[in-house]
């Protein structure tokens, strides 16, 4: 059942707190949300990392008892009219086209490799953080996404995506101000973090988390 009078907490995190491209979105979100019942979070990112910024906005949202779901969104995007019926009509639908319980869904633009979502525009419900918990920050600006998806999985929830595109990824590219040098050393640690996180979590995943779109087509 679709809840008809919902309440979003919306999570920015930004390097930039006078960047155009923020301010752009800032005035999309205020055109373009339908639910006018909404809260927005913009966190300075000062290189904590990408899991710190978010988590702390997560610990604002659940600290929220009104607010049902949270979206996690880069400051480089736009969204499109009616952009939120479009996440909650899937997180809420429980009818035979829609069989499974969702627990993340994301623009149809945010799939990565295999069966994960990159974080820059994706929507949960508060029963999914609470159950699932919050980013690990072990992980510094790289695959805490990645094993946050497989963290949901094995709680049995499904990974969605909407069908059509409703946010606009404008792409600016944060991470290239970090040296390359140090990016490569970041990929490493992540990697090999999220190798041994694996071998650990792969036990507990459940069969058939591909993610399917709003149709319940496997991608």
């Amino acid at each position: 059942m679709i809840n008809n009078n919902p309440k979003i907490t919306i999570v920015i995190p930004t390097v930039n707190i006078d960047s155009i491209y923020l301010s752009r979105l800032v005035k999309s979100i205020y055109k373009h949300t339908s639910c006018k019942n909404f809260n927005l979070i913009i966190l300075k990112n000062d290189w904590r990392g990408f899991a710190k910024v978010i988590n702390e906005g997560l610990r604002m949202f659940l600290a929220d008892k009104d607010s049902d779901y949270v979206f996690l969104l880069n400051d480089d995007t736009m969204v499109m009219p009616d952009w939120d019926k479009h996440f909650i009509k899937i997180l809420d639908s429980k009818d035979d086209s829609m069989p499974y319980k969702v627990g993340i869904v994301g623009d149809i633009f945010t799939r990565m490799q295999g069966d994960h979502l990159a974080f820059w525009a994706v929507m949960l419900p508060r029963e999914v953080i609470e159950t699932v918990g919050l980013l690990d920050e072990k992980f510094y600006n790289g695959f805490e996404d990645l094993e946050y998806c497989d963290r949901i999985k094995a709680k049995g929830y499904k990974i969605y995506t909407t069908k059509y595109n409703f946010i606009q990824h404008v792409v600016t590219n944060t991470i290239d101000l970090i040296p390359q040098d140090i990016r490569k050393q970041m990929d490493r640690q992540n990697s090999d973090l999220y190798e041994g996180k694996m071998d650990v979590l792969k036990t507990d995943l459940k069969e058939g988390g591909d993610i399917v779109d709003k149709q319940n087509q496997k991608v």
